[in-house]
């Protein structure tokens, strides 16, 4: 029995030396296997610097150059950061990225300097699929500009399961001696999987000088792409409760609402790329599209109250080509606009464009106008006006 014991004891101890050199092994390991996927996934480039391993810990320095592709920055040529990775060789551990930016190269091979070592981000994931972020904060000053850019509480979690990034309460200032801009309240969560992108933004500002002062509340925003086989479906909303700017304009509880479906999937990329030519977008208007775009304002005033404004529109367009919609044929969309506002709104209007103060037509204190086209034929409020 007394064998049995200093056996175990033995290996126990034995165990508890090898446990960090089999975990060394074993997390590098899977760390340079997801180098190695990332960097083949996205075109990024890494080459290992520095070597500061351990008994106990592992530690390593990397050299990283993202292309601008890689996250769709078309007018980026590079990015290039230092990242420092550690972590224990033990059983359970967190693996720690501190990224330092180096370098931004435009297109035209132009970098911005005075950003250089001035973002420091920290990540920290147990397990390769959560990660845990934080930007340190700090400031960039920009003698050129006469302004000073800071930013504050820009922590978040990537999911690697889900393909979500999200962060909460960021705040982001830009001043000079005259001038000072805070966007606050900064939250942003984005989504990027096969079949989805989906942005969604929300941040409250204040604008201020000597002139003028002026401030934007709830602002809200939500965008996706949501791909098929064939297709590229759009779907962007906007909100916010109110827009402030010296008192003097004003605006309260905006939203609104713009769709595009049916849009052919080869053609948008080629769009995004900024590689199409007039072929491809005649194609994608012979294949043809469809959308719609509501506006609503519960009220404006501009040295006056000017009441509301409900606008809700649908059309679709097909069989066309840039040849047709310039000699102005319109027999290719179907379209129907009805707007609704306030005599007050449609008055001051008028001023700056006057076929809308023509065209409006006053039915229980609202200034509607109801606009149809189909087949060439165009319609307002009821009447047959142009054929074309």
């Amino acid at each position: 029995m007394k064998n049995k014991l200093i056996v175990m004891f033995l290996t126990f101890i034995v165990l508890i030396i090898l446990t960090p050199l089999i975990f060394e092994k074993l997390m590098n390991s899977k760390f340079d296997s997801m180098l190695l996927r990332f960097s083949q996934q996205n075109g990024i480039k890494i080459k290992e610097i520095k070597n500061n391993s351990s008994y106990l810990t592992t530690q390593r320095v990397f050299d990283v150059i993202v292309p601008g592709s890689a996250i769709d920055q078309n007018e980026i040529k590079y990015i290039e950061f230092q990242t420092d990775i550690k972590f224990k060789n033990l059983p359970i551990t967190n693996v720690e990225f501190l990224n330092v930016l180096k370098k931004i190269v435009l297109k035209n091979n132009k970098t911005i300097p005075f950003i250089k070592d001035k973002i420091k981000i920290l990540v920290i994931t147990p397990d390769f699929k959560v990660y845990k972020y934080k930007i340190f904060n700090n400031k960039i000053d920009m003698p050129k500009a006469d302004m000073t850019l800071s930013w504050q509480n820009f922590n978040g979690v990537y999911d690697e399961k889900t393909k979500t990034l999200k962060n909460e309460n960021g705040l982001i200032e830009f001043k000079n001696t005259l001038n000072r801009l805070k966007i606050y309240n900064i939250k942003t969560f984005l989504q990027d999987t096969n079949n989805l992108k989906l942005q969604q933004l929300h941040f409250n500002a204040d604008f201020s000088n000597p002139k003028l002062k002026a401030q934007i509340v709830n602002f809200n925003s939500k965008s996706s792409l949501k791909f098929s086989n064939d297709t590229v479906n759009i779907d962007s909303n906007t909100n916010l409760d109110k827009i402030n700017v010296n008192n003097i304009f004003k605006l309260n509880n905006l939203s609104s609402d713009f769709k595009l479906n049916g849009i052919d999937k080869n053609i948008y990329e080629k769009i995004k790329n900024k590689k199409y030519t007039k072929k491809d977008i005649d194609e994608l208007l012979e294949k043809g599209f469809k959308g719609k775009f509501d506006l609503n304002i519960k009220n404006i005033f501009f040295m006056q109250n000017l009441g509301f404004v409900n606008l809700k529109s649908t059309f679709s367009i097909k069989n066309a080509n840039l040849n047709q919609i310039n000699s102005k044929k319109i027999d290719f969309l179907d379209l129907n606009v009805t707007f609704e506002t306030s005599p007050e709104f449609i008055n001051i209007a008028g001023n700056f464009f006057k076929p809308i103060k023509q065209m409006a037509k006053i039915e229980n204190n609202k200034a509607v106008i109801k606009i149809v086209i189909n087949k060439g034929n165009i319609n307002i409020n009821g009447q047959k006006i142009k054929s074309y």
